[in-house]
């Protein structure tokens, strides 16, 4: 599973994949909302629901849904001295309220045991356009999801 991942062109179609892969796991989901805020305090009632609903680049969707033995990778640096960089991919361990206990999977640091504490993010002005966060990376299989025209393409 570590070796292996599917491209597809929207955000959208990223999110379909992700609740149809999420499923294919045994055992009970742990969803994690995000504490969506506008930088205005006095503004946050009025645009909260609108929040909820926004994707930027870069950032987790407003409820994230994972389980143990799940793949997950990160989207920001977080300690790159013990392999906690942008696009590290992970293996869930443990799922507890505020932190997530995973095994890096690949790479340097491969098999370390980390955790990932909930942590505020804020989307950069300069993350304008989505990263893909596969670059660089060495990959078996990749699928690719092309939803619009009904195929699915599989690379070896």
């Amino acid at each position: 599973m570590t070796s292996r991942v599917i491209l597809t062109a929207k955000n959208d179609f990223v999110d379909e994949m992700n609740e149809l892969l999420i499923a294919q796991f045994p055992g009970d989901a742990r969803t994690y909302v995000a504490f969506d805020e506008t930088i205005e305090a006095n503004d946050h009632s009025q645009y909260e629901d609108f929040l909820h609903t926004l994707h930027p680049a870069g950032l987790p969707p407003h409820k994230l849904t994972v389980k143990k033995h799940c793949p997950v990778i990160l989207l920001r640096n977080l300690n790159p001295s013990q392999g906690l960089c942008n696009g590290t991919r992970l293996i869930c361990c443990d799922l507890q309220k505020h932190v997530i206990s995973a095994k890096i999977a690949s790479g340097d640091f491969k098999n370390a045991h980390v955790f990932i504490p909930r942590i505020p993010l804020l989307s950069s002005a300069d993350e304008k356009l989505p990263l893909n966060k596969a670059q660089g990376q060495t990959l078996d299989f990749i699928g690719i999801y092309l939803r619009e025209h009904k195929v699915c393409i599989c690379l070896f």
